[in-house]
């Protein structure tokens, strides 16, 4: 979509509506857009389209009737931007457009154009400006011309520094002679911070990026001072921490199409989706009203993330995110009226994906069962069956003894037996409650404690069985 303003009478911004620039469904969930002007009566759009190529549109002040509309097309093939890839755009000459987003594997992409019919954009294929992998997952990504002849790239790297590559149109100086390098420390960045970066004189460069403390930092560069490199300064905070963010309705819109991008796909892409819907989360500016429907929604976008990893064969990535979600479930549980029962079934399914045999990561899937006991050791949620809510509780404790057995912990296992005898009784207890189910489920667990050489927690629970079903 597009608005405009100039100074003649009634065109101002409240004197038209929008209008849009392409067709419906155009650009991909999360896509990066960047605009650009080149001459005072042309303008470029950038973004990434459904089908992964990076896609344009223009508008020409000059042209008889002008519009955006009707001319969209790709300047690459399709798959070319990894999902939810930012897009940022410079012309350093009238003539000269460069364009730069974020390839599947991690790597600063480009493509071109200019004025000579040979260096049209499909006269040449896109390129890197760097090796792969050099992109953390939803980064921002800005790219700035001080002089014609000059191009200075900037984004947040896995290690959570502000990277930046450059080009010169001299001698030994193009993208491939010399190796990417970070403009901070690492940890400056918030997981997926955006980034910007201006050049008011041709000397100078000013780098902006939320920060890990969500405060506004930069740094700057300037080629003819004597401190100005890079490394001759440290970055500086220009806002108070936790400043800078966007509200829940947009980030809870942006995570839903995301999630609903990494639905439909398998594999690395599915992965980014998630990891990206997580970060759009995690950005956002919550006030307390507004906290149970951000943190049930987080819960489940960790989850889905957790999920997405293994599948995607990366059970060490997918154990990294337990300690997360464990802390947004202990804050969601705590807050009145808490649907406990939900953010207890995603961290009990994620104990489940991550045990063995399946994950192979039983300490990261014993911390996610231990939360999901926790979070159901208070009331049902208003309007639950108490049966299954109680089933629920006895299942969870159930759960956990046997992730403390595939951990090698045998006697702590042992030492949960009374606790999930407890919540069996309770259960019995419920209208409703299926007698024979539960006897089944404790003499499984029984058995497990058994062969683990819990003789006596064994006999507890084969005891709780038979009671459970009658005898």
């Amino acid at each position: 979509m597009t608005s405009y303003w100039y100074t003649d009478p009634g065109a101002d911004w409240a004197g038209h509506a929008p209008s849009a620039l392409t067709a419906t469904g155009a650009a991909q969930p999360g896509s990066g857009l960047a605009a650009v002007v080149r001459t005072p009566y042309h303008l470029d759009v950038f973004w990434v389209g459904a089908d992964g190529a990076i896609w344009t549109t223009w508008w020409d002040g000059q042209m008889p009737s002008p519009t955006f509309a009707g001319h969209a097309f790709a300047i690459t093939a399709p798959g070319a931007a990894r999902l939810a890839s930012p897009v940022s755009c410079v012309a350093r000459t009238p003539d000269c457009l460069d364009v730069f987003w974020i390839g599947p594997d991690g790597s600063i992409m480009t493509q071109y154009w200019n004025s000579d019919p040979a260096a049209s954009w499909d006269k040449h294929a896109p390129f890197p400006v760097t090796g792969p992998g050099v992109a953390q997952r939803g980064t921002g990504l800005a790219a700035v011309s001080r002089v014609q002849i000059q191009l200075d790239v900037f984004w947040t790297g896995p290690d959570g520094a502000i990277m930046t590559q450059y080009w010169t149109d001299r001698p030994h100086m193009g993208w491939g002679d010399h190796a990417p390098f970070p403009v901070t420390k690492p940890g400056a960045a918030h997981a997926a911070a955006p980034v910007s970066a201006v050049s008011r004189i041709p000397s100078r460069i000013d780098v902006f990026w939320k920060g890990a403390d969500g405060a506004a930092w930069a740094t700057w560069g300037d080629a003819d001072t004597p401190d100005g490199a890079w490394d001759k300064h440290p970055p500086q905070a220009i806002s108070p921490a936790g400043a800078v963010g966007y509200d829940w309705a947009a980030a809870s819109a942006a995570a839903s199409a995301v999630l609903a991008q990494a639905a439909q796909q398998g594999g690395a892409g599915a992965v980014d989706a998630a990891r990206r819907a997580v970060g759009l989360l995690e950005q956002a500016n919550v006030v307390p009203g507004e906290q149970p429907a951000y943190l049930n929604m987080l819960i489940e976008a960790q989850y889905d993330l957790v999920s997405r990893l293994l599948d995607n064969q990366q059970p060490a990535d997918a154990a990294a995110q337990v300690p997360a979600m464990v802390a947004a479930s202990a804050q969601y549980t705590a807050l009145p009226g808490a649907d406990v029962v939900r953010a207890a079934y995603f961290l009990g399914s994620a104990a489940d994906l991550l045990s063995l045999p399946r994950g192979g990561q039983p300490v990261a899937s014993l911390a996610a069962a231990q939360a999901a006991v926790a979070a159901r050791a208070g009331p049902a949620t208003a309007g639950a069956d108490p049966a299954v809510y109680l089933l629920d509780r006895a299942e969870a404790t159930e759960a956990l003894i046997s992730r403390l057995i595939d951990n090698k912990q045998a006697a702590d296992a042992g030492a949960q037996v009374p606790a999930m005898v407890a919540a069996f009784k309770d259960y019995l207890a419920a209208p409703g409650a299926d007698p024979q189910k539960a006897a089944n489920e404790l003499s499984s667990i029984a058995n497990q404690l058994s062969a683990a050489g819990q003789a006596a927690a064994a006999q507890a629970a084969q005891q709780a069985a038979k009671d459970a079903a009658g005898g």
